[in-house]
């Protein structure tokens, strides 16, 4: 299983927008990355709308989170989502379209056998939480099959490359002990520090800005990455920086 730049991308009406945006709002706010449109306005300005909406639908995220109502079948854009995200559905045979209904309207190629929720009934929070458990489980079962790492066989040097749309950029990190980090670019040049921390139940290693009014105000630098291939040699994952700005995606790989 790949790992895929957004956890949850929202699908979602107009008329929705402010729940949407709760519901992005409570998912940031746990250290996970919906792909909601206010949080990419600089990525999606001047981008061919059309070919990054099918794009983030059919590949980019873990599951899509999808906002049923009348509105949302009347609209052009929501339909356009739609098919992409029902393309990946029927691609991969697997569960993908996560449905919360807001009345009763019937969504084309939507089986009525799919379970939903009712937003009535369950609100943000229940459905913010819901999500997370369902991608907690989903995280468990991937990282079953992998060995598991420890901290101190992390510390050393990595290389790292990152890829934001056409941009792209290398250089080295340096995990230290007392759980400190060192980025340098390319030319060697040190462009970061910061502390690394790795949790082994979950199989995650995290760069962070240690600074309380950055992380207070999640402006600061945060690197998620999990193993990917061999453990011990490489993990993948995003970066968000700097703010307002869609995340890049990091490879780590030691450095022998």
């Amino acid at each position: 299983m790949g790992v895929f730049e957004y956890d949850v991308a929202i699908s979602f009406a107009g008329e929705q927008r402010p729940q949407a945006r709760q519901i992005a709002d409570c998912l940031r706010s746990r250290g996970y990355n919906p792909f909601f449109d206010e949080y990419e306005q600089a990525a999606l300005w001047g981008k061919n709308l059309q070919e990054r909406l099918a794009d983030v639908y059919q590949r980019k995220a873990q599951y899509c989170l999808m906002l049923v109502s009348q509105d949302y079948v009347s609209k052009v854009w929501t339909s356009h989502e739609r098919r992409s995200a029902q393309a990946r559905a029927v691609k991969e045979k697997a569960e993908y379209i996560l449905p919360v209904r807001f009345d009763d309207a019937e969504i084309p190629g939507l089986p009525d056998t799919i379970g939903y929720l009712d937003f009535h009934a369950f609100g943000v929070e229940r459905i913010c939480e819901l999500l997370i458990e369902k991608l907690e489980v989903l995280k468990g079962r991937v990282h079953t099959s992998i060995a598991r790492v420890s901290a101190s066989e992390l510390i050393g040097r990595w290389q790292y490359a990152e890829t934001r749309d056409a941009a792209q950029n290398a250089g080295m990190v340096h995990l230290l002990a007392g759980s400190r980090f060192v980025v340098e670019d390319s030319a060697g040049i040190e462009i970061m520090r910061g502390v690394w921390e790795f949790n082994p139940a979950a199989q995650q290693l995290t760069l962070y800005d240690p600074d309380p009014y950055a992380v207070t105000h999640q402006i600061g630098f945060r690197a998620e990455l999990r193993p990917t291939g061999e453990p011990f040699h490489q993990f993948s994952g995003t970066v968000r920086w700097p703010p307002g700005r869609a995340p890049w995606n990091w490879q780590l790989t030691r450095s022998e």
